[in-house]
């Protein structure tokens, strides 16, 4: 039988998507007929899954990670030595010489005040008085006599141990425990072991040789199948070191998935990022290895196109494989409809980490359960907001003395007029929408995770009235399959640029399930559902049929640098923005930049990437209900693009919740201050927006189930095989 071979010494442990990933893997791989062998790390702690072999024998966790403790000692060394000086300089600022120099410093900068002046000389007294009681009791001791007998023992012990009975005595254990306790053996072993980590910090030739060994053990076959997954640069030597001293290595045909981006920058081009001459030439390596069958992958088609521009071969794309368990939730939001007015539960997944958003969720929960007090605000908005308009109409009716003047005082009148508007329109972002919860999986990832992250705990922690399910220990496969099914929206406000090409398990995960998904734009996530056929039909009806007032799409006009603004209509709530192409890509090609000037003359800004990959691309962005005017801005991400490739059409909406969703599946947002009104769209519209996400994870399943990654490994294979060639 033929064997599918997972090299991963990441696999540490019985929990975690690293593990999680391979045993997918591992159980399509055994229905197609093939044999199962996961080659994870020596330290692997929990019950292992069937068919692990933890047969690498090096410590990649002290030598790797050594750095990072090592750092981490330093930095507790460093908060010890400041509270152990802040320690001391409290205790020195409440003695009577802290005293003293206080009344001291008191007097000099312009004290005098008789009571001052005999404060400071009381406490120099009593600081003279404590330091002459403890030299006085120092003294006492050093010559009263228990103590000088004591000294006299210790000198003639001392004196006596050079020679006689007592010093051979001591000399013979000595010579004991250099002999038998230390061998001359284990301090070599020692001292190469040292040597081995200093001319190896990377722990390369370690790694080899434990994989080197596992291969020649087991005599994989040119039928085999030699899977590397997460693969880095580091891994890359490793793979090197392997293929040229194998020669039983090489028979199987190899595979490698990448999943980190190389270009960090936006845009399809990748001219401003770095060129990775390393990586590049570790690639052109490995395939220039005779004998060697070598198979590229990523999991995203950014990942893909970053990775040919390399120059060492065409990568293909790996689908991101997930349990088809999920897809039975999907089933049942197709066939049920939800309660009207049920509790919507928002779902968070994955480690607590401030670039996968868990910092917005205090905030959301405490934004969305907070209807008294946002009824209070309006009040109060609404009593203070006119006061001031019934103050700047009252000065605009006076005599001026220019016409200057005059237009400042009535500019004044419309400010506050925006303002009563906006405080009397508060609770009407809320109105109509259900009760939320929060079901979120907060373990860190690092030993006490940070401080955003620890703080976001606590507040969650402490709020009993939302509802919030906190699990601080990541659950097992089985738990985190139905905690997807208890979720009802699944938050996603990723801000790391690792996910601008790089995938999403749980972004995939949650469409699988037919979960509607609040998203973060400029991210893998936020292009698959701006790409997704029913989000760009819903959208695309929405802008022709809402009601509202059609701006210019002159390139010309919005691609130049300073844009002019257009004041928006008191009844405008969204600006919808779609985009035609004349071509097609895989990447962002434009960013929509949308200045909005508030009433109090601050200015936000909204931005959106439109991608290509179908020929139209739309995205809508709500406006704040105290904006004044607007100016929207097209960059383009990819300079090869000109204004003939494309055609902009803009429209200010004016959509209220009785018009029906805005959306479907999701919802796309720029920052974290977009995510409550995304979050009370969707909960209005709940059963929309879970019955689209249910019709797409049909499609979904087409492209990444795990039987699709294994059929596109095992043809690789086949074509890369010498029998077939020769055919």
């Amino acid at each position: 039988m033929a064997r599918f071979i997972v090299v991963d010494k990441l696999i540490r442990s019985s929990g975690g998507h690293f593990l999680e990933y391979a045993t997918r893997l591992a159980d399509g791989f055994r229905e197609a007929g093939y044999e199962p062998v996961l080659l994870a790390n020596n330290r692997f702690k929990g019950e292992k899954p069937e068919g692990l072999r933890a047969v690498i024998e090096f410590d990649y966790d002290r030598v790797v990670l050594g750095a990072d403790r090592k750092a981490k000692k330093i930095e507790a060394r460093a908060r010890a030595r400041l509270a152990a000086k802040a320690r001391r300089e409290e205790r020195l600022r409440l003695s009577s010489l802290g005293v003293a120099s206080a009344v001291y410093h008191d007097l000099l900068r312009g004290g005098g005040a008789r009571q001052d002046r005999r404060s400071m000389f009381v406490a120099l007294l009593v600081f003279c008085g404590v330091l002459a009681t403890r030299l006085l009791i120092l003294l006492g001791l050093v010559l009263l006599w228990p103590f000088k007998k004591l000294f006299q023992g210790l000198g003639w012990f001392l004196g006596r141990l050079g020679s006689g009975r007592a010093g051979d005595w001591v000399r013979a254990r000595i010579s004991w425990a250099r002999e038998y306790a230390v061998p001359s053996g284990q301090l070599r072993a020692a001292a190469l072991g040292v040597r081995d980590v200093l001319n190896d910090p990377g722990g390369t030739r370690a790694q080899s040789n434990s994989i080197i060994a596992a291969l020649d053990r087991m005599k994989p076959r040119p039928d085999d199948i030699l899977l590397w997954t997460t693969v880095k640069e580091a891994d890359l030597e490793v793979a090197l070191e392997v293929a040229r001293a194998s020669q039983a290595g090489r028979a199987p045909v190899w595979h490698f998935i990448f999943r980190e981006p190389i270009f960090l920058n936006e845009g399809a081009h990748y001219l401003t990022g770095q060129q990775h001459r390393g990586l590049r030439s570790k690639l052109l390596e490995l395939a220039a290895i005779d004998g060697l069958r070598i198979g590229w992958w990523c999991d995203t088609e950014e990942l893909a196109e970053q990775y040919s521009t390399l120059g060492a071969g065409t990568f293909g794309v790996l689908p991101v494989v997930m349990p088809e368990s999920l897809a039975t939730f999907a089933e049942e939001g197709r066939v049920t409809e939800p309660e009207p007015g049920a509790k919507i539960t928002l779902g968070y997944f994955g480690d607590a980490r401030p670039e996968k958003g868990y910092g917005i969720l205090p905030e959301l929960l405490t934004a969305l359960s907070h209807r008294k007090r946002a009824w209070n605000e309006r009040t109060l908005g609404v009593i203070r907001t006119t006061r001031d308009l019934e103050a700047a109409q009252s000065e605009l009716d006076r005599s001026t003395v220019s016409f200057r003047e005059t237009l400042i005082r009535r500019r004044r009148v419309r400010m506050a007029e925006a303002r009563v508007k906006a405080a009397s329109e508060i609770p009407d972002r809320l109105s109509g929408a259900p009760e939320f919860g929060l079901l979120a999986q907060s373990n860190f990832n690092v030993p006490d995770g940070s401080a955003l992250t620890r703080s976001s705990r606590y507040r969650l922690l402490a709020r009993d009235d939302i509802g919030a399910e906190i699990y601080t220990v990541p659950p097992a496969s089985e738990g985190y399959v139905a905690n997807f099914g208890r979720s009802d929206i699944v938050v996603l406000n990723y801000t790391h640029p690792l996910y601008r090409a790089g995938s999403s398990g749980v972004f995939a995960e949650a469409i699988l399930a037919g979960k509607p998904v609040l998203v973060t734009d400029q991210t893998w996530g936020g292009r698959r559902l701006r790409t997704a056929p029913g989000y760009v039909q819903h959208l695309s009806d929405l802008i022709d049929k809402q009601p509202g007032i059609w701006l210019s799409g002159d390139p010309a006009s919005v691609m130049a640098t300073n844009p002019a603004w257009v004041l928006p209509p008191s009844s405008s709530t969204h600006l919808a923005l779609r985009v035609r192409f004349a071509d097609l890509s895989v990447t962002d090609q434009l960013k929509a930049v949308v200045n909005i000037r508030l009433v109090d003359g601050s200015v936000i800004t909204r931005e959106r990437n439109l991608c290509n990959r179908l020929p139209m691309a739309v995205a809508v962005i709500r406006l704040p209900q105290a904006a004044l005017a607007l100016n929207v801005k097209i960059e383009r991400l990819n300079p090869r693009l000109t204004p003939d490739d494309f055609r902009l059409e803009t429209k200010l909406l004016s959509h209220s919740p009785e018009d029906g969703p805005l959306c479907a599946i999701g919802m796309i947002i720029g920052d974290a201050d977009e995510a409550l009104d995304a979050t009370v769209e969707m909960g209005r519209h709940f059963a929309h927006y879970r019955r689209t996400a249910s019709a797409w994870s049909s499609e979904w399943q087409e492209e990444h189930l795990t039987r699709h990654a294994v059929v596109r490994i095992v043809r690789t294979s086949e074509a890369a095989r010498p029998d077939s060639r020769q055919a």
